[in-house]
């Protein structure tokens, strides 16, 4: 069992935050994860029930509403939908994202998932390209 009573981030958690911070060190611990962005991001995805991080944004968004401007949204864009692995996560800094956790099973039912259409490719075909004279010298 990991002893989270002298994890950095434990007294700057809520009580909520506190609870979510002993089951995520225990479940890196089990799963022999590295504390990284990638994986607390993966365990509020599987704790939550959520499919992808782009909810998790939104959920993020609606709580912000709308006080943040293009650079600290594409910040968290990237944090949410394209977390790093490599990342560190385990400085007192990380206490609050613990305390969204409690959030996230609030709001996943009220703040609607983004639809995510895959792109449509057409292929080109050679026939609507134009003729080309060639000459060999």
């Amino acid at each position: 069992m990991t002893d989270f009573l002298t994890d950095p981030r434990y007294p700057f958690c809520s009580d909520s935050g506190k609870a979510e911070l002993e089951v995520y060190l225990q479940w890196i611990a089990d799963a022999s994860l590295k504390d990284s962005e990638y994986a607390f991001i993966e365990y509020v995805k599987g704790r939550a029930g959520i499919q992808d991080g782009r909810h998790l944004l939104a959920i993020w968004e609606y709580q912000m509403q709308g006080q943040f401007d293009k650079t600290a949204r594409s910040q968290m864009r990237l944090f949410f939908v394209n977390p790093n692995p490599e990342a560190a996560f385990d400085s007192s800094g990380a206490a609050g994202w613990f305390d969204f956790i409690e959030s996230v099973y609030v709001l996943k039912s009220e703040v609607a998932a983004p639809l995510v259409r895959p792109p449509v490719f057409a292929k080109v075909g050679t026939a609507e390209l134009p003729a080309q004279d060639f000459e060999m010298a």
